[in-house]
């Protein structure tokens, strides 16, 4: 019980969960194929979770240092975003992390940054810090974040000459994508860009879909709460390992039962809403008693043939 308490005590409330499925997708209309793999009920493997807000920064923090490492000793290409259909991030310099907040206040969102490049190396104490709109960059001026480097607007830092050091952007959105690549295009010269929970992943035009798959999720951890037909708890996990490529770590969709959080299935981008509802779905069937009834019962039909 109190592992579970430690979890609800930052998770994002009810309210909010089902904006969590969106974020880590488009909706139906934009929905694009991709293979599901559902885990047999049998199969199913329990997953720890980060149990405080402080375990998750700690490990997303753990996984952008592998990719960092890693790009210490290649060449960065900094023009150009690479495929639109697929992942450059890691070999752009450009990741990720996603993980819960209780709301949508900005200080919340310039917390989480100041929590993340507290973590992180002297080399990152001269990083640009980007809201993406003035008041939030306003009021992170004056917060503990403005000690990690300088805090800009977004379109306060379209505007500078030029941008050097690490860049944090905070919070973009879709709406935001023209501006971001304007800048990561004109004006920025750093050696690594983090966006710290983005929600430019839903109705992206095509034309900023390459932008936006040239950042590499190296964490991201988000609760989610099915409501409708099918009612279900669970969570999307998807880490980067140190020395791990993208394709090697796959987006795990879990589910909560009783108190563990099993694996239910697993993808290899970024799910969508119709992949989690599916998801949950085979997994509710799968654990059904009648599932089980219609199951023993074949089973002794095709015994009675022999």
């Amino acid at each position: 019980m109190q592992a579970q308490h430690r979890y609800l005590e930052w998770r994002l409330p009810p309210s909010r969960c089902f904006a969590a499925a969106r974020r880590h997708g488009a909706s139906h209309a934009a929905a694009r194929p991709q293979t599901v793999v559902s885990a047999a009920a049998q199969d199913q493997v329990a997953f720890d979770i980060p149990q405080s807000r402080n375990e998750a920064v700690s490990a997303s923090v753990a996984a952008l240092m592998g990719q960092l490492k890693r790009l210490s000793g290649s060449k960065r290409s900094k023009k150009g975003f690479g495929s639109s259909g697929g992942s450059s991030g890691s070999s752009n310099g450009r990741f990720t992390i996603e993980l819960p907040l209780p709301s949508d206040s900005p200080a919340q969102a310039a917390t989480l940054a100041n929590d993340i490049l507290s973590r992180l190396p002297t080399s990152a104490a001269n990083a640009s810090i980007v809201f993406a709109s003035d008041k939030p960059a306003a009021a992170a001026a004056k917060a503990e974040v403005s000690k990690r480097g300088t805090v800009l607007s977004l379109r306060g830092a379209c505007q500078a000459d030029r941008l050097q050091g690490p860049l944090v952007l905070v919070e973009p959105t879709t709406a935001d994508v023209a501006l971001v690549e304007q800048l990561l295009e004109e004006v920025w010269e750093g050696p690594w860009a983090l966006a710290v929970n983005p929600t430019w992943h839903t109705n992206t035009p095509q034309q900023y879909q390459a932008l936006v798959n040239s950042f590499e999720a190296v964490y991201s951890f988000m609760p989610i709460v099915l409501q409708g037909l099918i009612r279900a708890e669970g969570a999307v996990l998807r880490q980067l390992s140190p020395g791990s490529s993208s394709g090697s770590s796959p987006w795990r969709v879990l589910m909560k039962q009783g108190e563990k959080f099993m694996q239910v299935g697993q993808m290899k981008k970024r799910p969508l809403q119709s992949d989690l509802e599916l998801v949950f779905m085979n997994a509710r069937a799968a654990s059904s008693p009648l599932t089980s009834l219609v199951k023993g019962v074949k089973g002794m039909l095709d015994k009675s043939k022999k």
